[in-house]
């Protein structure tokens, strides 16, 4: 029966019973498991499954290196999505604890076609505690961008990284990239600026930016600070949605001025420092934020419109306190999903679209 039907149709019939979701995640994994089952009915169900399963791939670097060099160019042309996990393994011949690695992302020259590619940089332990209260010391890989005129990410129309250690080459001379989503987020380290990252001349088209901290270092992770990168307020002004995640228990300094002066809607993490800046007009409160003694800080924010609380919140006796605080004031609460890889929190721009309208 499935080998006889329309491809289009065999699509849809495996997209309501196991939808494309969010990478790395549990849904998205059951995809996957789908996928090779029917993969293996015959050879033309095979075919059609393997494919499905391509637009939507994921790797896990480097024990996948070798994946995409055993398969066909029509399966390699087929991706439109990659999901890519650095996680480098142990080294039995060298103790127990693997070493980080560098990804230099040239397995993008094996998929032409892809739009939209994921990168997450798994913590590598690379010692042990000297005390039983301390976690173990970790470190993570390197991540190589390149931004040179050969640069394997100049078609791409998404990117999405979360943790590790950014190594930026050629940004001085950087070619124009066709970038509209942006996302730079978790333990990022950079030893060099991100600045001349962020100009028209190299995201021309960028319309969503979420980002956050950044180390300006590349050594241990136990440096004690963290700072947002300074994008010029010309630019954030050209973007449809803004996002800005602080790490403030790891002291992140000021809020750079153009995050609070654009024009754009900017959605702000909530912490205990967020009064000092009362231009803000969105906050996010997540899932780790203890919430019961902020509401006091609201009456400081006087442009304050509206408030992105994580449904983990609701039902305890600290967010009613907050709900009322808000509410007393006129500043709309919307519950939100915990978000993990989304460009932008998908409450806030619907609420942004729906107040535009």
């Amino acid at each position: 029966m499935l080998d006889t039907i329309p491809t289009e149709l065999f699509a849809r019939i495996v997209n309501l019973a196991s939808p494309a979701t969010k990478p790395f995640s549990v849904q998205q994994k059951a995809r996957y498991g789908l996928l090779r089952s029917l993969s293996l009915v015959n050879k033309a169900v095979g075919q059609r499954a393997m494919r499905l399963l391509w637009q939507d791939l994921r790797l896990t670097l480097p024990a996948d290196k070798d994946h995409l060099e055993a398969s066909s160019n029509r399966l390699a042309d087929a991706v439109t999505t990659l999901s890519i996990i650095v996680e480098p393994a142990a080294k039995p011949e060298q103790g127990f604890h693997a070493e980080p690695v560098e990804e230099d992302l040239q397995i993008l020259a094996k998929v032409p076609n892809v739009q939209t590619l994921f990168v997450r940089t798994e913590a590598v332990v690379v010692g042990q505690a000297k005390k039983s209260w301390e976690s173990d010391p970790f470190a993570f890989s390197t991540v190589q961008l390149d931004f040179g005129n050969d640069s394997s990410l100049r078609h791409l129309d998404s990117l999405f990284i979360m943790n590790g250690v950014l190594d930026l080459r050629n940004l001085a001379s950087a070619c124009a990239l066709s970038l509209t989503r942006l996302a730079l987020c978790g333990f990022l380290y950079s030893a060099t600026s991100l600045y001349k990252l962020f100009s028209p001349s190299v995201l021309p088209n960028l319309c969503q930016l979420r980002i956050g901290p950044v180390r300006r270092e590349e050594g241990a992770m136990e440096t004690p600070w963290l700072k947002l990168p300074k994008i010029p307020k010309d630019f954030l002004d050209q973007l449809d949605f803004l996002e800005v995640g602080q790490r403030t228990y790891f002291g992140y300094g000021p809020l750079p001025e153009s995050y609070t002066a654009t024009s754009t809607p900017t959605l702000v993490m909530i912490d205990e420092h967020v009064w000092e800046f009362p231009p803000i007009q969105y906050l996010h409160v997540v899932k780790h934020d203890p919430i019961s003694y902020k509401h006091k800080f609201l009456d400081k924010l006087t442009y304050l419109k509206a408030v992105f609380v994580e449904r983990s919140h609701q039902g305890s006796e600290f967010a009613e306190s907050f709900y009322d605080g808000c509410t007393a004031r006129g500043v709309e609460v919307v519950w939100c999903e915990a978000e993990d890889y989304d460009f932008i929190l998908p409450e806030f721009e619907a609420y942004i679209s729906r107040s535009s309208a």
